[in-house]
């Protein structure tokens, strides 16, 4: 991989950039992000805690192929109790971004609680990716045409339009719960109109399960206002 090492701590830095080169990576160190699309991963802040979570991380998407995203910024950023990553519209990153946050986030969690935070990152991703930056309905998979679902998703993850959005998360690991927020760049979307997956109709329609599962993983859901954003929340002693 092509990494970019940005501030933090000089010390730090200095290590994670020997044991990347090792590693056989090719690592340039900057002080800004400014050409952060011009490498295959960027990490911003960080210092000896977060060693272990950019080895995770790396170990998790090195294999992945992110040639057909050249010129999106994969960005990692470290505050003071917070963490950030900026992804491409890539969807082979989405399962290993999922686990990695598990990894990060959950490893405090039950392994059946893993499991159902797992199940709604991904599904918040997947949103995010198909139904937010593509701009993809649920209609042709509702219709049973999941050729025509999945020819589309290629298509469009190919034109430049969509492909350059981004998918934002934010995560804040405390002591009592763990908080993430995954934002996109697509258009206006409104929760309240999905269907209730209560009704009888409800079993034959694939549009709406995700949050469903979504709701049943996580303690507190909620959206910005513009609904590109979803707020999830997991309380540690009701895990």
């Amino acid at each position: 991989m092509n990494i970019l090492i940005v501030n933090g701590d000089a010390t730090t830095a200095q290590r994670l950039q020997v044991r990347l080169g090792q590693a056989g990576h090719q690592v340039e160190r900057q002080p800004t992000l400014a050409r952060a699309d011009e490498h295959d991963l960027s990490i911003s802040g960080i210092n000896a805690c977060h060693l272990e979570i950019v080895d995770d991380l790396i170990a998790r998407v090195a294999s992945l192929d992110l040639q057909s995203v050249a010129g999106c910024p994969f960005v990692v950023q470290f505050g003071e109790h917070h963490y950030a990553l900026t992804l491409p519209s890539c969807r082979n990153l989405l399962g290993a971004i999922s686990r990695h946050l598990v990894q990060v986030c959950g490893s405090r969690l039950p392994t059946s609680s893993q499991d159902h935070f797992n199940t709604a990152l991904c599904e918040a991703l997947q949103n995010a990716l198909i139904h937010g930056n593509l701009e993809i309905s649920s209609e042709l998979r509702d219709q049973g045409d999941w050729e025509a679902y999945e020819t589309l998703i290629r298509a469009r993850l190919t034109q430049h339009s969509y492909a350059r959005r981004a998918i934002r998360i934010e995560a804040d690991c405390g002591d009592a719960r763990l908080t993430i927020k995954i934002e996109d760049d697509g258009p206006d979307f409104d929760p309240a109109a999905l269907p209730d997956p209560l009704e009888p109709d409800a079993l034959l329609r694939s549009s709406g399960r995700g949050i469903t599962m979504i709701r049943f993983a996580m303690d507190e859901v909620s959206w910005n206002a513009r609904g590109n954003r979803i707020e999830m929340t997991k309380y540690l002693d009701a895990a």
